[in-house]
């Protein structure tokens, strides 16, 4: 049974006995039989909408008396496809939608706070389900009424005589901000995963034939479909980093990333590790856990790495043999030229190594040359964290002269996974299923939607007055790093776009150190999601 919510004396609720759906279907028929012509008349007194099994109730109760009520139904084609066959051009591409109807409410009860009192509930259900548009068909008197909620009209009015009808849609920002007192963590505490708007660096919010690809049963990592799905899910991969060779861990960038500390310590030469960010640190840290020589080149956060500062490096230090930086440092969104640094390593025989954790899935990435790249599942591609991948080229991962003493770890070592067509410990198959859909999505349109977004969104930041760490086209597509005003605490407005279904990157310690704040559109975005966060930084910011 679903848990009442007392204003007062109301009781808001979402219908779930029998009783209750019997007086629905009595206040029903008194609204939209008796006092609007819309149905024809039975002896039953009662109306039971041709949409019942689909629908959720919301009702306010005083006492047993059902004196108001309101149905929310999200599976097309809506009622209102039957009066507006254009539906779809009124909507954005993409958004997640559903559908308001049998707004009834007692007469004793009309100019009470039981309308208010329905919307508040219907609109915390809305947030823990995640849907971006609610649509309504407001009768014509009533506009303003609804107008004043929130909703706004949009196409001509549709019905019939004696019956008609306006079509109007509140948005999760407009909601948000008519409803100010609505109780959003509540809800997003009781929500389902993914249900509020992610703008994180990962975990990223799923595409729904990526969630649908982890309802698949589970299945063994030695049957014939795994490996069909690997190796299918491989030859993408490898043709989205222009790479050679890849193989799956189960496991996280870091692991990803000691696969190529554990590849590099077998050279048993020196090498150069670039810094300009939080993760060029970590690669740093990596050397240091594996015993492995090496220089650092050090940058401030948000400093671009110069090629030609690279090639002074290599030339002045002859025994430096491989280099590893990163291709986009999340840290800030730096963008680093892994290309024109490739060359110039290329040209002074220098092996490379790149983090490309935030890169695969949100830039052009070519990584044909280098010996060795690290990804995920989780980020840039939309598919579920969980997943390590490690790119290579294999003509340069055996090094000429090995270490000696330098046996690698069994989970580490690429040569098991090779010998064993990648399938040489468990995997798990739901992890391969989710990112082999993804994978599936055409890369392009998600990259152009990318783009598109992060050209809105940047103008309106700096509008905001706040200080983007990188800007212009050094900054990766996918990661805004906002550094905050002096008197507005990251933890702070980060705690509060919480609160209001808005999940940002704030928590971790070096962001928290520096005051930091991140927006990531790493996954999917929606249009709605973007301009409510805009209005709540505003009313922060300002």
């Amino acid at each position: 049974m679903s848990r009442p919510m007392r204003e007062r004396g109301l009781q808001l609720k979402i219908a779930d006995t029998g009783d209750e759906f019997d007086r629905i279907a009595r206040l029903n028929y008194a609204t939209f039989v008796e006092e609007i012509p819309q149905h024809q008349s039975n002896p039953d007194r009662a109306l039971v909408d041709k949409f019942h099994r689909e629908n959720t109730y919301f009702i306010a109760k005083d006492g047993e008396a059902i004196v108001g009520m309101l149905a929310l139904r999200n599976q097309r084609p809506f009622s209102l496809d039957a009066k507006l066959p254009d539906l779809d051009a009124h909507v954005l591409p993409g958004e997640s939608l559903c559908e308001i109807r049998l707004l009834a409410i007692e007469p004793s009860h009309r100019h009470s706070r039981v309308l208010r009192e329905l919307f508040r509930a219907l609109f915390a259900h809305c947030v823990a389900q995640g849907f971006d548009r609610a649509l309504i068909s407001g009768r014509l008197e009533n506009i303003p009424l609804y107008t004043k909620l929130g909703f706004e009209p949009f196409a001509e009015p549709v019905g019939s005589e004696g019956a008609r009808y306006q079509p109007m849609y509140m948005t999760r920002a407009t909601a948000n901000r008519n409803l100010r007192t609505l109780p959003v963590r509540a809800a997003m505490e009781a929500a389902p995963a993914g249900a509020r708007h992610c703008f994180l660096p990962g975990p990223v919010a799923l595409h729904p034939e990526v969630e649908a690809a982890l309802r698949h049963p589970v299945y063994s990592h030695r049957s014939a479909r795994y490996a069909t799905l690997l190796d299918a899910t491989k030859e993408r991969l490898r043709a989205l980093a222009q790479t050679q060779a890849v193989e799956v861990l189960v496991g996280t960038g870091t692991l990803a990333n000691d696969v190529v500390a554990a590849h590099i310590a077998r050279l048993g030469s020196k090498g150069l590790i670039v810094s300009n960010g939080e993760f060029g640190e970590r690669l740093l840290a990596h050397a240091q856990g594996f015993g492995i020589p090496h220089v650092a080149h050090q940058l401030p956060w948000g400093q671009a790495i110069q090629p030609d500062a690279i090639a002074q490096r290599l030339h002045d230090d002859p025994d430096i043999r491989w280099l590893w930086c990163v291709h986009c440092e999340t840290s800030t969104g730096q963008v680093n030229p892994v290309e024109a640094i490739q060359a110039v390593c290329d040209a002074r025989q220098v092996l490379t190594h790149v983090d490309g954790i935030s890169a695969l899935g949100v830039l052009p990435c070519d990584w044909s040359r280098a010996r060795m790249a690290s990804a995920v599942s989780g980020k840039g591609l939309g598919a579920l964290t969980g997943l390590a991948l490690v790119f290579y080229n294999p003509a340069l991962l055996e090094p000429p002269t090995p270490a000696p003493h330098r046996p690698l770890p069994a989970y580490l070592d690429l040569h098991s996974y090779a010998r064993k067509q990648g399938q040489p410990y468990s995997g798990s198959s739901l992890l391969l299923e989710a990112l082999a859909s993804a994978l599936r999505r055409p890369q392009a349109p998600r990259g152009a939607a990318r783009a598109m977004w992060g050209d809105w969104l940047e103008p309106r930041l700096l509008q905001l007055g706040v200080h983007l760490v990188v800007q212009g086209a050094a900054r990766s597509p996918g990661v805004f790093t906002l550094a905050l005003p002096d008197g507005v605490s990251s933890q702070a407005l980060g705690d509060a776009l919480l609160d209001a279904g808005l999940e940002c990157s704030y928590a971790s310690g070096y962001l928290l150190q520096r005051n930091w704040l991140q927006i990531c559109l790493m996954g999917e975005v929606s249009q709605a999601g973007l301009a409510l966060l805009c209005e709540h930084l505003a009313q922060h910011l300002e």
